[in-house]
């Protein structure tokens, strides 16, 4: 399961490519340490190519029913050794159990992409098969480039009036 948390307006259109990319063929079954496909690779090595400001992906990790964290571990390793716009910061949450509660984070795995836009997305899961491009999308959304989007979503954004907690589940392949 992965959830993003968006507070403000902008990273909507996460949620949108997020909800696409679900409805498609997914890309495999999840790689661990040893390697990923060559397709994952390539799709990070594409898209990380495209950022053009710093972005630190904040990497929380430990907690009571963590799952897939060296997965996710390794996958930003690769996105690291993608860009040299991106830095990894790495938090324990065994460690300084103090940063769950104002995060409102319970376990890791979760990251969040901080860099020049001012966004609010929190990554909870590990990002794999139909999950990369949308997240990849938020990273580059944090870096400050934004998407182009259909003219009804620009519309729908554009007259939104609040904050929105939009929570998106995704089942396994």
């Amino acid at each position: 399961m992965s959830v993003f948390r968006i507070k403000s307006t902008a990273p909507i259109l996460l949620a949108v490519l997020l909800l696409a990319s679900a409805c498609s063929p997914g890309k495999g079954p999840p790689q661990t340490r040893v390697g990923f496909d060559k397709d994952v690779v390539q799709t990070v090595r594409e898209k990380m190519g495209q950022i053009q400001a710093p972005v630190t992906l904040q990497f929380y990790r430990g907690g009571p029913g963590e799952k897939n964290a060296e997965e996710t571990a390794a996958l930003l390793d690769l996105i690291k050794n993608s860009s040299s716009q991106i830095e990894i910061k790495e938090h324990n949450l065994f460690r300084d159990s103090q940063l769950m509660g104002p995060l409102g984070i319970k376990h890791g795995p979760v990251i969040i992409p901080r860099g020049p836009n001012p966004i609010d997305i929190s990554y909870y899961g590990y990002p794999a098969r139909r999950e990369l491009e949308p997240f990849l999308d938020g990273v580059l959304i944090a870096s400050g480039q934004i998407p182009r989007l259909s003219a009804s979503t620009e519309t729908f954004l554009k007259e939104l009036d609040q904050d929105l907690l939009i929570r998106v589940f995704v089942t396994p392949d």
